[in-house]
């Protein structure tokens, strides 16, 4: 693992995504090696919603702004790490496309040894959505993956 410089965190923004974020910071440490965490848009699982009950919409609002504010508390867990000396920089890339494009290209785009993501997608809609993503990221992957079980 000695070459391991450059760490790539996969965030949707999921209270479970903590856990990949914080094993990121640990290895970054321990290592001595950059990390980047990129973001997820979740609206596209909240798009497929849209025609739903009025019900489920608040629903789909609610889970915009749990979204949001577990988005504000990696980015304040990391700003900490940020000032307490790891290196970690976390990417202006929302990938709001397919989740496979847009790891591959930010993968190859940072040079990256190692990408740190959830072992599994958390919730029905984003198993249909992206679950195909993850086998082909998983095979297809240029790097080393560490997958994070809930």
């Amino acid at each position: 693992m000695e070459d391991v410089k450059r760490i790539l965190v996969v965030s949707r923004s999921t209270r479970d995504c903590r856990k990949a974020v914080r094993y990121g910071l640990r290895l970054a440490k321990t290592l001595e090696a950059k990390m980047f965490v990129i973001y997820i848009d979740d609206d596209i699982l909240n798009d497929v919603g849209a025609d739903l009950a009025v019900s489920e919409k608040e629903l789909m609002e609610e889970n915009r702004q749990l979204q949001r504010q577990i988005r504000r508390e990696l980015d304040a867990l990391i700003a900490s790490e940020q000032e307490s000396g790891t290196p970690v920089k976390v990417t202006e890339d929302v990938v709001s496309n397919r989740l496979y494009d847009g790891i591959m290209e930010s993968v190859k785009k940072e040079n990256i040894d190692l990408l740190i993501m959830m072992a599994h997608p958390e919730g029905k809609i984003e198993r249909t959505l992206f679950d195909h993503d993850n086998e082909k990221i998983i095979h297809e992957l240029p790097c080393s993956i560490f997958l994070v079980k809930e």
